[in-house]
């Protein structure tokens, strides 16, 4: 479900990528670029940390499984 997520993450982020290399220079300053990147960065950053807790935890739960049934 999250790696879902991050695929639909990265796809928006060419998306805005993409759209932001098309508009002329003069139209939004570069430090605007700067920002929305930053932002960006974050946001997969966050979805990163949230997938791998997420499998860590499922790991756990797995573990756990297998040595009850032992």
């Amino acid at each position: 479900m999250l790696s879902d997520e991050m695929q639909v993450f990265e796809v928006n982020e060419k998306t805005v990528s993409d759209k932001l290399n098309a508009v002329a220079y003069a139209d939004i300053p570069l430090v605007v670029k700067h920002q929305i990147y930053d932002n960006l960065k974050k946001r997969k950053g966050e979805l990163i940390r949230k997938l791998m807790h997420a499998r860590l935890s499922r790991s756990r739960l797995d573990t756990r499984f297998v040595l009850s049934d032992l």
